[in-house]
């Protein structure tokens, strides 16, 4: 035959048989992943550009590879190989560009970048179709607790995604952290990372303030302070008592003079309240509380006059007061008809 395949016990002119190679033409081809199945199975016949054999003959044709997946992306070289009837092989290269049928949008978007203490965050994983994971790792202060890196993968059919944690900072500072979250289309193929800083504020504070005991119009301040930085923090306060000459309420430091026109102390309990304040978010923290005594007018009842002769014993000038709630005492400056001994104190 034209392969130069023989019968046994006969005598053939020898031609020598088809010993010619195929020649192999070759196109160039861009293919896109099913969406469904995130693969592409490639034919010959998609590669094949008019391969043709001496003989004619029918040519067997098959590829070096013909199924790609997303870690194919861009190009790739395949050889399309050729045979014909006789046994001759050839080959010849082509590139197969793999693309998206859709380019993968993968998006992370976050609520709030700042959060108080103890505070949840959330971060929402979502894309334009489903055959898409995320995986996330979260990395930062050692100060920051409440995330979780899970080891396994979210998404795959259930978009979107929302990571939730609630984040808590045992400092004194403003903390934070990265979530640095990895698409993986298909469910296997990393895209380019996203990363997302949260910032965690300190829970706000302020130092318990000391009591305090004024006499009437006595000038009276209070100074707030606290142990946080890397931020702003200011007070605001309620006074239960504003008869001492303190209004209800009122923000930052406290000075004014004292009142008290009674003749009992007045006491007032003060209760402030901090706040910290970094990029615009503003976080409350615990309340103290603290009392200001003002004390009335010290007092006495004018004692009656007394005559007597010399060596004569006096009646007995016990002093009073009409104050109530605290104690008298009194002092008092004995003046004689003497000049020398004018200015006499006793008490």
């Amino acid at each position: 035959d034209a392969c130069g395949n023989q019968l046994p016990n006969q005598t053939y002119a020898n031609t020598g048989g088809d010993q010619t190679l195929p020649i192999v033409s070759t196109q160039d081809i861009i293919v896109f992943l099913d969406e469904a199945t995130g693969e592409i199975i490639v034919t010959p016949d998609q590669i094949d550009n008019g391969s043709i054999d001496n003989c004619d003959s029918d040519l067997d044709l098959s590829l070096s590879r013909n199924t790609f997946h997303c870690e194919d992306i861009g190009n790739n070289s395949v050889y399309l190989i050729a045979e014909d009837e006789c046994g001759n092989i050839d080959s010849a290269q082509a590139n197969v560009e793999v693309r998206y049928l859709n380019a993968p949008a993968p998006t992370v978007t976050v609520t709030d970048t700042d959060i108080c203490n103890d505070s949840p965050v959330e971060i929402i994983l979502d894309n334009s179709f489903q055959l898409m994971k995320f995986r996330w790792s979260v990395s930062g202060s050692a100060q920051v607790s409440g995330y979780v890196s899970p080891d396994s993968v979210y998404g795959l059919g259930s978009l979107p995604h929302t990571i939730s944690d609630v984040l808590s900072n045992s400092s004194t500072t403003v903390q934070s952290v990265t979530y640095t979250i990895t698409p993986l289309i298909f469910g296997s193929c990393p895209l380019a990372d996203q990363s997302v800083e949260i910032f965690v504020l300190p829970t706000a504070q302020v130092d318990d303030p000391v009591d305090q005991v004024v006499c009437n119009t006595e000038a009276t301040s209070v100074n707030f302070s606290t142990v946080n930085s890397g931020g702003t923090t200011t007070y605001t306060w309620t006074n239960d008592t504003p008869s001492i000459g303190l209004a209800a309420s009122g923000g930052g430091n406290i000075s004014f003079n004292a009142t008290n026109a009674g003749t009992a102390p007045l006491v007032a309990t003060i209760v402030v309240t901090p706040h910290f304040t970094y990029n615009g978010l503003t976080c409350d923290g615990p309340t103290e509380e603290f009392t200001i005594t003002v004390n009335p007018t010290g007092q006495v009842n004018d004692p009656a006059d007394q005559v007597v002769c010399d060596q004569e014993t006096t009646a007995t000038i016990n002093f009073a007061t009409i104050n109530t709630g605290g104690t008298t005492t009194y002092t008092c400056l004995l003046y004689t008809s003497d000049a020398a001994d004018e200015g006499v104190e006793g008490g």
